[in-house]
């Protein structure tokens, strides 16, 4: 399943945060600053859900269900 995150370009650089390595510019607490993120909508899983589509079949314990929301 990885290597299929691997093959999109940027979908590999949003699950590996690459726009966070080496950032000129943190905030005070030294983090990544919001507000200077590609990806701003946290409410659009897209890996999640490129991994979903793509055939993972998460297992939870108990044989409890993935609560799967939409935001639209």
């Amino acid at each position: 399943m990885l290597k299929k995150v691997e093959q999109n370009r940027d979908l590999w650089e949003l699950f590996t945060k690459k726009e966070e390595y080496n950032a000129a510019l943190l905030d005070k607490y030294g983090r990544f600053p919001y507000y200077l993120s590609r990806q701003r909508n946290v409410f659009e899983p897209e890996v999640s859900e490129f991994l979903l589509k793509n055939g993972l079949n998460p297992e939870y314990p108990e044989g409890k269900k993935i609560c799967r929301m939409s935001y639209s």
